[in-house]
């Protein structure tokens, strides 16, 4: 699991960086624009059919259809997304874990590393949510490890999640969910929901794992972590979240809806009724 969702993120990374190359692109062409006003028509064309084969990729339908990521929270640890990627890159090596091995780096209490856990789950699926439509039924995956019989399932656990991130207009419906070690399964979840349901233009993959967890919810053959004293756990705590669109049934079912109004408005008087 923790390998597909390394993929995940990195590839998503991987996106932002080619957006900010052509932000940079687009940025320094106009201060070259001395070197020639051919190279510079020719480069702006070149971005302009850039941007169309794009267009014409993600508005695909039927067998050939593109799934879009909109929105992505993903913690190692205490580590978010941009900081992953930083340390990631400041230790250069592929074959090693970027994660610190002085134990000193981590904390010496149970308690706290519970609560910090509270607090990276919740902002994993608020970053992951937060371009969501709001008050737009968005269904939802939720994976989690293996789990005690007697322990509920990980969608019990989502109106809490919704409240913890501060999504309260967000309207999160179970779809699926699994306690499995299984990540590979999530994503063909994920391909068969939009499948099944081809009035369905968005959908939200979560899933949270780790030592803490673990124990919360009594993994079978887990490894404990000492309640006391600085020591490395054995498996990091992670969450991700993505919220993942087809580009063509948004275009179809959602933009069509979309008002060009700021949330600047006085909600008490009728004259703003932005919905007429």
């Amino acid at each position: 699991m923790a390998n597909s969702f390394r993929n995940s993120a990195l590839a998503a990374l991987g996106v932002a960086v080619l957006a900010f190359a052509g932000s940079w692109v687009w940025t320094h062409r106009s201060s070259n624009a001395a070197n020639g006003e051919t190279a510079q028509q020719q480069l702006t064309s070149e971005a302009e059919t850039h941007h169309s084969s794009n267009q014409i990729m993600l508005a695909q339908t039927g067998q050939k259809f593109v799934l879009e990521v909109r929105g992505m929270g993903v913690v190692v640890g205490e580590d978010t997304d941009e900081e992953i990627w930083r340390l990631i890159e400041k230790k250069a090596n592929n074959h090693e874990s970027y994660r610190s091995k002085n134990p000193d780096d981590y904390s010496n209490s149970a308690d706290e590393r519970l609560s910090k856990l509270g607090v990276v789950t919740s902002v994993s699926l608020e970053r992951g949510a937060r371009r969501a439509v709001e008050q737009w039924p968005i269904p939802v995956i939720i994976w989690y490890p293996p789990k005690a019989k007697d322990g509920t399932r990980p969608a019990a656990n989502l109106a809490g999640l919704r409240q913890m991130a501060s999504l309260g207009v967000t309207l999160l419906l179970w779809q699926e969910d699994a306690n499995t070690d299984d990540g590979a399964a999530m994503i063909e979840k994920l391909f068969a929901f939009f499948d099944t349901h081809p009035d369905a233009p968005a959908a939200l993959i979560f899933s949270t794992d780790g030592s803490m967890l673990r124990t919360l919810i009594e993994t079978p053959g887990r490894i404990d972590t000492p309640k006391i004293g600085h020591v490395i756990p054995a498996m990091p705590d992670s969450v991700a979240a993505f919220l993942v669109t087809r580009s063509d049934r948004v275009d179809n079912l959602v933009r069509p809806y979309a008002v060009k109004q700021t949330a600047n408005i006085n909600k008490n008087d009728t004259e703003y009724d932005i919905v007429k």
